[in-house]
C-alpha cells in the first residue's frame, strides 16, 4: 500500500523539479542583442527579465567600459555603468552625444531608447539616440 502511495508523490516532486529548472534556464537564456555605438561600441545580450547575459567590447574603447561584473546586472542599471564611464573616459561630450542602437530579438527599440535616453537626461547631456532593428 505505500509503495501505491510513494510512487505518485516521488513522481510529483520530479515533474516539479524538472518544471522549475526549465522555466529557469529558459528565463536566463538570451533573447535580445543590443549593439550600443557611442564609440566605444558595445554588444549587451539580455535576457527576457531585461538582465545583463553577456557584455562585449567591440573596439578598443570599449574595453575601458566593460567589465565582468556587468554581467547579471538589469539593462538600465547598465546603461547608467556604461554613461558614465564612458563620460569619466572622455567618450561623451558634456553636452551632447549622438548615439547608435541597433537591436535584435524581443526586446522593443522603444523601451531601450527610453532607458538609454534617461541616463543622458539624468546626467544634462543631450542624446540624439537612434535605434534601428538589425
Amino acid at each position: 500500500m505505500k509503495k501505491k502511495i510513494i510512487i505518485p508523490i516521488v513522481l510529483a516532486i520530479l515533474i516539479l523539479i524538472v518544471g522549475i529548472v526549465s522555466f529557469i534556464i529558459i528565463r536566463n537564456n538570451e533573447v535580445s542583442i543590443i549593439t550600443l555605438d557611442i564609440n566605444p561600441s558595445i554588444s549587451i545580450s539580455v535576457n527576457r527579465s531585461n538582465k545583463v547575459v553577456d557584455v562585449v567590447a567591440l573596439n578598443e574603447d570599449a574595453k575601458k567600459i566593460v567589465s565582468d561584473d556587468l554581467k547579471g546586472k538589469k539593462l538600465d542599471e547598465l546603461f547608467e555603468v556604461i554613461v558614465e564611464k564612458s563620460t569619466l573616459n572622455g567618450y561623451i561630450n558634456e553636452n551632447y552625444v549622438d548615439v547608435i542602437i541597433y537591436s535584435k530579438g524581443s526586446i522593443k527599440k522603444d523601451f531601450v531608447k527610453e532607458l538609454l535616453s534617461g541616463k543622458f537626461t539624468d546626467k544634462d547631456i543631450a542624446a540624439n539616440i537612434t535605434v534601428i532593428d538589425k
